[in-house]
């Protein structure tokens, strides 16, 4: 039946004998554990509005993360504006006034549609005042599948363009998005940030930013519980090995990952408030664990 077989039943006298929850041993086993919950904060006040010289983006997300907020993230450097919302902490949607961040324009660049394509689309979207996914389905050039997993790809990129902002401004409001045909997603910040560093961040600026003499240890209150975020064996392992004991140069030569790659997860684990960097050095005495 797929079901766990029941222990076997212990003798009465013997059973009786027992403290619990031995002597009821059946309940205790066949009980599934309670998920705990994670007890939604308020949202900062810093993460309302202010200028990116300040915060970044991945820090806002996880500000929203933890407050599991609803609302929209405008992001403005210079005449560049982009939109984030959220729906409980996740992202479901982003805008850019960029014509290349367009969605039309984005699955040009992918390879998912040819110019031809896209002028036929565009020209029945003006026809029929539809949006161009819309007009796109509608004409048989994409199917349903397809068009959601190129939203994600290119909310995904709207996104990751402004993790590298230094200035700017930014504001936040507890807006929904007005848009009745929003394909719904629903994007977890934490993967966000790990992929996005992973992504975008050469190994030249990795190198800077993850310099061999920093020590990392696990953040006391993280915004995001470890079996939340999608890490790979090797991935996991690092963080384990980041107990504050270690340098990044002690990480890299620990890891069985390319140092790009270990230097990414790192760096998006700290964006990511997993890690935080550790300012005072380990006393001389102090056992420096290897994981071995």
């Amino acid at each position: 039946t797929g079901c766990e077989p029941a222990p076997p039943e212990e003798p009465a006298d013997v059973s009786e004998a027992l403290p619990l929850p031995f002597a009821q041993r059946g309940a205790v086993w066949t009980e599934a554990a309670p998920a705990p919950v994670r007890q939604r904060r308020q949202l900062p006040e810093w993460s309302l509005g202010g200028d990116l010289a300040h915060t970044s983006v991945p820090r806002l997300l996880n500000a929203y993360y933890e407050a599991r907020h609803h609302g929209e993230l405008k992001l403005r450097q210079g005449t560049v504006l982009k939109v984030v919302y959220f729906e409980a902490g996740r992202v479901v949607y982003a805008a850019s006034n960029l014509a290349p961040e367009r969605f039309g324009r984005f699955c040009l660049r992918k390879g998912a549609l040819t110019e031809a394509q896209l002028a036929e689309a565009a020209g029945y979207a003006r026809e029929h005042s539809l949006r161009t996914g819309d007009a796109l389905l509608k004409r048989g050039l994409l199917s349903p599948k397809q068009r959601r997993q190129l939203l994600e790809e290119q909310v995904k990129d709207i996104l990751w363009s402004t993790f590298a902002w230094t200035e700017g401004g930014y504001g936040f409001s507890p807006m929904r998005p007005q848009r009745a045909d929003l394909v719904p997603l629903s994007l977890f910040p934490g993967d966000l940030i790990l992929e996005g560093v992973t992504r975008t961040e050469t190994l030249v600026a990795l190198r800077q930013r993850m310099a061999p003499g920093r020590r990392l240890f696990p953040t006391a209150d993280p915004p995001y519980g470890l079996h939340e975020l999608k890490l790979a064996g090797p991935q996991a392992m690092l963080l384990a090995f980041a107990d504050g004991t270690k340098t990044v140069e002690d990480l890299l030569a620990l890891t069985d990952l390319s140092e790009r790659e270990a230097l990414a997860t790192l760096r998006g684990l700290e964006l990511s408030g997993v890690l935080e960097e550790r300012q005072q050095t380990p006393n001389r005495r102090q056992r420096i664990s290897f994981g071995l």
